[in-house]
Parts: C-alpha cells; sequence; structure tokens
C-alpha cells in the first residue's frame, strides 16, 4: 500500500496516452497501469496562478484530468518540487465541489487515510517526507469523467545582487486543451520581463503590482516559463500581517569577498558506506575531494566509513595533492548495511581541524546525531532527496557548511571549505522589539541572504551583521515599518517554513510546536499532513473538524461531537467490562482439569461426524468462528478435518496427566523442543553455501546483490544463515541493510528489530521498534513487541530480574508493563481479543515483580491494572505466532498426541489445548496455550491462507516462539524467522517432545 498511501504534494502533468518515460520527469505525471505498461493520464486543463512578493512566490495549480476509457481508473500521481518548497495547500474535487485539505496530526492522518483505504473509499492525503519527490493515490477516476486536483506551495527566487529569475516548468510532451496562467508580483519596482515560455505573455501593472494573464486552447507548452525581477534594490525588505501578528522578510546582498583559507594539516574524513549509497553517482563528490586536495597540497587524513558500525579505512598522508592512494580506496568500498551517523563522535574525530562527511543523511540507526562541537563539518552530498535539513544543522551548528553538490559545481564548493568564507553573524536591535529571528548561528553567504522574523512593534531599526572566524567586520542596517504591510500570506509561511526547518531537526522534541505551526500557517510539517475526507460520518469517526469551505458540514460535525464526548467514559468502562469477562473465561479455562481427556476426545469426533452429515454448509461454517467475511467452504471444511491419523511414535493412550499438571504447578515439566532450520532453498543462497566452502560467501552475497539487491527476503535469508554460522558481525551488517531499503516502511522495520531479537542485540532492536511505534501507534503490536524487547533486555541484565537489577533493567520493566497495560485497556477494532495475551504476558511481568525482594518493589513503578486481572497464568506449553504483513491471514497449526489438530477451527481441544481468536487482517500474534502437557510429539505448524497485500519482503514473514514452563523460574524459549513465500504453504516450525520415561522420572 505504501507506494500508493505515501505523499502528495505539488501537481501539473504530463499527459497524452503514451508509454510513461523511464527516467524521472522534470513535470509530474498522473499514471494507470494498463496491462502491466504505466501510461499518462489525459490532462484536460492547467489553471495556474502565481504570487510573487519579494523573492517569495507561492505557485496554485489546478488540474482536471479525463478518463477517456469505459472502466474506472487508478492513478498515481508523481510530481517534483523545488527544493526548500512548502506544501500550503491540497485540494480534491468531492460531488463537484474542490474541498480543501484540512492540517491534521500526521499520526491521526494516517490513521484516517489507512482506515478509509482498507473500506474501498480514497481520500486525500499530503506527507512530510525527505526529498523533493512526492506520490500518492487518485482513486477513482470515473469512466470517460473526470478528476481535479489542487496543489498550492511555496518556494523562494532564485537570485544575485541584480536579479531574480522565476522559473514555472511547463515543458510539456503533448498538448494542453485548456490553459490558464496568472501570474501577479506584488509591490514590483520594475516591470518584470518574460525571459522565455509563451509568445505574447507580459506584465501590466494594476494597482500595487504587475499583473500577466494568458488563457488559450490546445496549446503546446514545451519549455519552462522564466520571468526576470530585474534591478533589485540592495535589500527587499517584505512586512506583512497575518491573524493579527506582524512578520518581516530581508532579502540582502551581503558584500562578495572570500578570501583563501588556511589549508589544515589534520582532517578527519567520514564516508558513508551504507546500502542506500550504493547506486549513487559519487563522481561529483570523488571530482570535489581531488580539487580539495589540490588546494591543499599537505594534509593527513584519516579516514572512517560509516556503515551500521564504523570502520576505518586507515590514515593517508597527503604529499603534493597527489589524492590517488586516497580515491582509489574510497572507489573499493563495498556498500552495505544501515547507516548510524552518531559514529561520528568527538573522540572519533580526535584532533582533526575540520570534518568532511559524504553522507545523504538518511540515519536510521541509533537516536544519537554526530557530535557537532569538537571541529567544523562539512557535510557532502550529490542527492537531490538527501536529507538536507540534518546536514544544514551539522553544518551550521559546528561552524561548518553544508555542500549540495546539485546546486554548486565541485571546484566552486571545494574553494567554499574553510574559514574564508563571509558569514552572517546574526541581528543587532538599535529600536523596536523583534523576535524570533531565522537562520539562527553562523551561516555562510553566497548571493542573496534571506532573514526573516517577528515584528511586534510599529517600527524597528536593525543590523544584518556578517563577518569571519567569529569576528564582526560588516554591519548593514535595516528599516523596518508596518506602514509597508500587506496580506498575501506569503512572509509569515516563509518564516514558518524556516521555523519548521529549524525544528525538524528533532522532529519528536519538537512535536508540539510542529503541530502548532503546521495549523497556524496551514503548511505540512514532519508532525502535520493535510487530508481530504469526503463524508461526515468519516470526519466524526476520525474526529477531524471540516475546512471552512464546508460551513455547513462543520455546524453539523460540531454539534455531533458534544454527544461523542458524553460517552467517552461509558466506552472505557465497556472495555474494562469486556477484559474482565475474557480474563475470567481463560482463567477458567486454566483451572480446569482436563484428566478425562480420552472420553472428550470420543464425544468430540463423535460430534464432529454427527455434524458433517446433518448440518447445512452454512450453518457449519458459522459454527466455526473467527474468519474472513463472509464465511469461506475452506473454513469450514477445515473445522472438520481436526483429526489426523495418529503418529506412529505417539505415547501410550494413558498418558499421565494427572502427575504432569502436579509437576508443572510446582516445578514445570521437562519437555524438548526441535526447531526446524530454516531454508529457503533460493538460487542465491546454493550459490553462497558453495562460495563458503571457499572462504567467499560475504563477497559471493555483495555479488549476488545486482541481481537480488532489491528484494528484503534476500537480506533476511543472508542474515539468518551467517548468524547461524557464527558471522554475527556480517549477519548484522547484512540484516540492517534492509534498513536502506525504505526508511518509512514499519513492516521492514519489524522483520529487522525480530531478528535482532532472537540474536539478543536488544539495543538495536528496541530503536527499531521505538520507530514503529511511532509511525504505527494504532496498531496493538507496536507497542507490544516494543514491551516484549523491553522486558527481554531486562531479563537478559538480571536472570529474569532474581538478581538486584540496575536503574536501566527497572525502566525496562516499567515500560514494559506500561505498555502491555495499554494493549490490555484499549480497545483494537480490527485485533479483537489480542488483550487476551498481552495480559497473559502482563501477569508473567507482574509474577517476576512479586518476586522480587521489597527494596527491589519499591523501586518499581506498575501500571493501575484492576485486581481482578492479577493472575500468573504459568503452563507447560505456550506458542506465538506472528508475521508482518497486513491484511493477511497466517494460521497456527498445533497437532497434539492425540492426532487432534489445535487451530482456529478448533480452539479447545481435549487435552486443554487453547488457541487464541484467529486474527485474519495481518500481523498476528496468534498463541497456543496448553496448561498440562501429556506425553508424545506437538507439531507445530505456519500455515499461509492468504493475503489481500503484497509486503517488500515478500508474501509474509513470519516470527514463530515457542515456550516451556512459560511463567515459572525454569522457562525456556527457542524461536525462528521464517518466510511463507506462496499462497497455501504450511510450514513445519518445529515439535515439541514429553516421553513417558522423563515424565516418570520427575
Amino acid at each position: 500500500m505504501r507506494l500508493f498511501t505515501r505523499l502528495l504534494i505539488l501537481v501539473w502533468t504530463f499527459m497524452g496516452l503514451s508509454p510513461a518515460q523511464d527516467k524521472p520527469n522534470s513535470n509530474p505525471q498522473l499514471l494507470f497501469q494498463d496491462n502491466g505498461t504505466p501510461r499518462a493520464i489525459l490532462l484536460e486543463s492547467l489553471d495556474t496562478h502565481v504570487e510573487i512578493r519579494g523573492l517569495l512566490a507561492e505557485t496554485t495549480t489546478t488540474m482536471v484530468f479525463r478518463n477517456p476509457h469505459d472502466r474506472i481508473l487508478e492513478g498515481e500521481l508523481d510530481f517534483p518540487l523545488p527544493e526548500g518548497a512548502t506544501v500550503s495547500g491540497y485540494g480534491l474535487d468531492i460531488s463537484g465541489q474542490l474541498v480543501e485539505g484540512v492540517i491534521v496530526q500526521k499520526d491521526k492522518a494516517r490513521i484516517a487515510f489507512e482506515t478509509e483505504v482498507r473500506k474501498g473509499i480514497d481520500p486525500g492525503l499530503v506527507e512530510w517526507t525527505r526529498g523533493n519527490r512526492f506520490q500518492t493515490r487518485v482513486y477513482p477516476i470515473p469512466s470517460e469523467g473526470t478528476r481535479t486536483v489542487m496543489v498550492r506551495h511555496v518556494s523562494e527566487i532564485d537570485g544575485d545582487g541584480k536579479q531574480g529569475v522565476f522559473v514555472l516548468p511547463m515543458a510539456f510532451d503533448a498538448p494542453i486543451p485548456q490553459f490558464n496562467l496568472q501570474i501577479e508580483i506584488v509591490r514590483g519596482t520594475h516591470q518584470p520581463k518574460v525571459l522565455d515560455g509563451l509568445a505574447n505573455f507580459s506584465f501590466e501593472q494594476w494597482e500595487d503590482r504587475w499583473v500577466a494573464e494568458h488563457q488559450s486552447t490546445s496549446v503546446i507548452l514545451d519549455k519552462d516559463i522564466r520571468i526576470a525581477l530585474p534591478k533589485l534594490p540592495e535589500q527587499l525588505v517584505s512586512i506583512e500581517q497575518d491573524q493579527g501578528e506582524t512578520y518581516f522578510l530581508i532579502h540582502d546582498a551581503p558584500p562578495e569577498i572570500e578570501e583563501q583559507s588556511k589549508a589544515p594539516r589534520e582532517i578527519a574524513l567520514f564516508w558513508d558506506a551504507s546500502l542506500s549509497r550504493e547506486a549513487e553517482n559519487k563522481n561529483q563528490e570523488l571530482d570535489f575531494l581531488r580539487e580539495l586536495i589540490a588546494r591543499w597540497k599537505k594534509v593527513e587524513i584519516h579516514v572512517v566509513l560509516l556503515r551500521d558500525r564504523p570502520e576505518s579505512l586507515g590514515q593517508f598522508d597527503i604529499r603534493a595533492g597527489n589524492a590517488g592512494p586516497l580515491i582509489e580506496a574510497l572507489e573499493q568500498v563495498v556498500y552495505d548495511g544501515g547507516t548510524d551517523l552518531s559514529a561520528l563522535t568527538a573522540e572519533s574525530i580526535g584532533s582533526a581541524e575540520l570534518v568532511l562527511l559524504f553522507s545523504d543523511g538518511l540515519h536510521n540507526i541509533g537516536t544519537q546525531l554526530p557530535a557537532t562541537h569538537a571541529a567544523p563539518i562539512y557535510p557532502v552530498t550529490h542527492r537531490s532527496d538527501a536529507n538536507h535539513i540534518l546536514l544544514r544543522h551539522l553544518a551550521s551548528a559546528s561552524g561548518g557548511e553544508h555542500m549540495n553538490l546539485t546546486r554548486k559545481q565541485p571546484s566552486q564548493a571545494a574553494n567554499q571549505v574553510g574559514d574564508g568564507r563571509l558569514r552572517f553573524m546574526g541581528v543587532e536591535v538599535e529600536s523596536g522589539e523583534i523576535a524570533e529571528v531565522y537562520p539562527r548561528g553562523h551561516q555562510p553567504t553566497e548571493g542573496r541572504f534571506e532573514v526573516s522574523g517577528r515584528l511586534f512593534s510599529e517600527e524597528a531599526r536593525v543590523v544584518l551583521t556578517y563577518g569571519k572566524a567569529g569576528k564582526v567586520s560588516h554591519r548593514i542596517p535595516v528599516h523596518l515599518t508596518t506602514t509597508e504591510s500587506s496580506e498575501t500570506g506569503l512572509v509569515s509561511r516563509y518564516w514558518a517554513q524556516q521555523k519548521v526547518a529549524e525544528l525538524a531537526v528533532f522532529p519528536e522534541r519538537n512535536a508540539d510546536q510542529l503541530l502548532q505551526l503546521g495549523r497556524r500557517h496551514g503548511l505540512v510539517t514532519p508532525n502535520t499532513s493535510l487530508l481530504v475526507l469526503e463524508t461526515l460520518a468519516q470526519h466524526l469517526e476520525h474526529d477531524v473538524e471540516p475546512p471552512e469551505s464546508r460551513p455547513k458540514m462543520r455546524e453539523a460535525w460540531r454539534a455531533q461531537k458534544a454527544v461523542i464526548a458524553q460517552n467517552t467514559d461509558k466506552q472505557q468502562q465497556s472495555q474494562l467490562e469486556q477484559v474482565l469477562a475474557l480474563w475470567k473465561a481463560k482463567v477458567s479455562w486454566w483451572e480446569q482439569d482436563f484428566t478425562n481427556w480420552e472420553a472428550a476426545l470420543k464425544d468430540k469426533s463423535s460430534s464432529a461426524e454427527t455434524a458433517m452429515g446433518a448440518m447445512p454448509l452454512e450453518e457449519a461454517e458459522d459454527e466455526v468462528g473467527d474468519m474472513f467475511e463472509p464465511p469461506t467452504p475452506r473454513r469450514q471444511a477445515a473445522s472438520m478435518n481436526a483429526m489426523e491419523p495418529a503418529p506412529t511414535a505417539m505415547a501410550g493412550e494413558s498418558g499421565r496427566p494427572s502427575d504432569a499438571k502436579k509437576k508443572g504447578s510446582e516445578g514445570g515439566t521437562v519437555a524438548t523442543i526441535q526447531i526446524s532450520a530454516w531454508d529457503p532453498k533460493t538460487p542465491y543462497m546454493v550459490i553462497i553455501k558453495k562460495a563458503h566452502e571457499r572462504g567467499r560467501a560475504y563477497e559471493s552475497y555483495v555479488d549476488q546483490r545486482v541481481g537480488y539487491g532489491d528484494s528484503p527476503s534476500y537480506f533476511l535469508d543472508v542474515a539468518t544463515w551467517l548468524y547461524a554460522q557464527g558471522e554475527t558481525e556480517k549477519a548484522r551488517r547484512v540484516l540492517s541493510s534492509i534498513l536502506d531499503l525504505d526508511l518509512d516502511d514499519p513492516a521492514l522495520l519489524r522483520v529487522v528489530a525480530h531478528r535482532l531479537v532472537e540474536s539478543e542485540d536488544f539495543d538495536l532492536a528496541i530503536s527499531i521498534f521505538e520507530d514503529v511505534l511511532k509511525m504505527r501507534p494504532e496498531e496493538p503490536q507496536s507497542h507490544r513487541d516494543l514491551a516484549l524487547a523491553l522486558s527481554r533486555r531486562g531479563e537478559a541484565k538480571t536472570n529474569r530480574y532474581q538478581s538486584d537489577p540496575d536503574e536501566q533493567s527497572l525502566a525496562d520493566m516499567e515500560r514494559s508493563m506500561a505498555l502491555l497495560h495499554h494493549v490490555v485497556m484499549t480497545k483494537w477494532n480490527r485485533f479483537a481479543e489480542i488483550e487476551l495475551i498481552a495480559l497473559t504476558e502482563l501477569n508473567r511481568m507482574w509474577a517476576m515483580a512479586d518476586a522480587m525482594n521489597a527494596k527491589q518493589r519499591n523501586r518499581l513503578n506498575r501500571p493501575e491494572l484492576d485486581k481482578r486481572l492479577i493472575q500468573n497464568l504459568d503452563m507447560d506449553l505456550r506458542i506465538i505466532l506472528a508475521w508482518d504483513a497486513d491484511l493477511t491471514d497466517i494460521d497456527l497449526w498445533v497437532t497434539e498426541p492425540t492426532a487432534e489438530k489445535a487451530f482456529y477451527g478448533n480452539r479447545l481441544s481435549a487435552i486443554g489445548g487453547a488457541v487464541s481468536r484467529d486474527f485474519t487482517q495481518g500481523y498476528g500474534p496468534e498463541a497456543y496455550n496448553l496448561r498440562t502437557l501429556i506425553p508424545g510429539s506437538y507439531k507445530i505448524e505456519a500455515n499461509y491462507y492468504g493475503s489481500r497485500q503484497q509486503t517488500l519482503v515478500g508474501p509474509a514473514t513470519v516470527k514463530a516462539i515457542v515456550f516451556t514452563n512459560y511463567g515459572r523460574p525454569n522457562e525456556t524459549r527457542q524461536e525462528i524467522t521464517l518466510r511463507l513465500d506462496n499462497v497455501k504453504d504450511a510450514f513445519l516450525v518445529g515439535t515439541v517432545e514429553l516421553d513417558e520415561s522423563t515424565l516418570q522420572a520427575q
């Protein structure tokens, strides 16, 4: 779903029913799939309005797309956005009316969007993302009908000391049936000049602005429109009122003074060698390095490769500007693993005078940012979709400069490294009152320099200061006065955009401010999105106030909200009562005596035969319980097939259930778990295993990435095999490469984190699960996964909290219990009864806390759990099955020694094996619980029934965990991560064996 549900931001389009180009287009495209070939959808009309104030432009583009086909189409809208631009509006046509999006908290907007998509409805969504290309789904585009899309964005205009040039991309490959264009330049001092684009398109003065308009039909737009803003003054000062507050923007032309900086004697070079950099063209970066070393002549360079863990590439003593050995070493680097930029520490920088950081800034391992106090950092990148916000922050905070080679030539950038650049030092106030001035810190200048802020007096006199090496050398006075203010909204949005850029470096820390900024100024930020919903019911369900453009709906929404608020307390009480009822039933199961299981088994077999012969198919399906809607014959047939032929090695029929129950209650039973080895038997693993015999397994993995590198399952299979060979460091690197494939996909992150827990790499696993929780807080699995990982880390340190726990271990326990408590006390519509699984796990931890001494217990803050829900249900055997794919049905099957199969259609076996409620719509977990084992073999299988979603990992990656003596001091666990490639796959996870002689010896 991700390719269709992610981001929407600007729209013009490249039209005509022809195959789409392979390379990125400079204009957006709305594409549909025609027998596997992407084709562009016809653009019927294009209406563009541009408003310019100073060197800011707000562009509003409204497009009408026509579907000439006799079927409904689904289109994927892909388009670029200028670097630094910010979306300020987005709308879709609903019932003939263009409805603008509402600024909503990001998680809330995404939850609403995905909920409606699952219903077969398609709202609109605009989200913040890295880079400057965005996608969204437009659906439905009716047969022989139209859809209208509007997008508005604010961007800066490039300018030097003499003029600015506004560029409007307009190079389309097909004629536009109807085209309208209007450009307004507010308070322009000289008549703008059209450099390229339309014929007979010119500006005339009207009131306080210059205006140019154009209308045409069947027009061919084959080149960009370029507008020159001539004879710009040394300072452009814009003052604007917005919502009762005043903002200012100064475009200044600082002195062009640049001196050759002193060559350093020692530098640290950090080279991002993570997987995301493998396909990147690094020629520009290497040219930059050659230019730099040629200027310095003699320097000592310490090189560190940044991946999931740092690796030294060695020291290079440069003489006579010869960069050859260094360039050759960098050209031989193997790119692999995730990205941990926090390895750039003061210790790793050492005595270096400056730092070169070659990276895309896509930091996905660890929570710490690089040190910015040890030396000036010069981040270097040639990627347009790099994390420029983070890279600029690192440069600014350290006194360095961000080298974006998409905007500078290598030679130009190399000449700007060092302390020779003139820098903006800040703003001094001589009179009046201003606040929240951006940018902050010492910023290098180049061409026009922009300073924005808030004005709290009718006028103010300020001084822009510039200098080098921390000393002011130039002072530029500026007069600000409200008598020259306007109300375009551009200045306030630009100021907000600058503040967002600063806060976005730490989006979680600044979440409240980002939300407030987004709502007030109508901007998409890391914490806000633009959402378009259709009906009042949708707005009520997702608690999103309708836009001002729909006043009647807003009034109805507010009236209904008051009624809903009165029912909140009742809903919370209802949840507690429901959990109490479920827990009471589970405790009753745990206390039940299943000693007479043989008679019960005969009764079940007889009842099943009678039901098969007498019950109509429809009624038999209803008896099964949990299933997809509507019920399917597969579920009914399977439920009547819960008995299998008895295994030849089955234990004696009598068994010893009463003795086993007694021993289990006191100290647990002794059983052997045998987990099946996961062997995907893929062609690449065959080759890697053969290469392993020659000591070249890792090299073979790297070589085969050419054919398999886009598949996360490739990395998962190789990492799993490397872990089995004891190659932990290489396995971790290969596994973390999945993080570099798709940073925003929680399914991928879950797969990686679960495998890290398996290898007891708890710190990284917990960090990833924290990210998943931020991305998917509406899913109970996000809370539960993190809770269990935290518990595992704390238990590993303290032998299940039996030894004296340190503060971190207690904190892990507290957080884990709080997360599980949240799962228990929250209603999860898609995952009913997951509360029971979480409550069983919470009670296990509660019992561990009770076993602590009084001093330890007093240091622990437990959640406020209703006393009626506290009881540790220890058991001989517990099996958990979970998977990564949403909208997917995977079933846990356990065939017991009696040959009875416990599964969704037979949830309680004769010996007391209890299966949790079936989750058919994704993730699991499903659980099998058995308080008392009887002798024999328990066969555990994972059955892949079906999916309505294809994940990036493949159909489904499954995690199975088998416990014996669950909730007891001698608890054991084994786990396996495996992939089910084909629907109808049934994979043998493993077996649990308890033989008669072992039982009698207890």
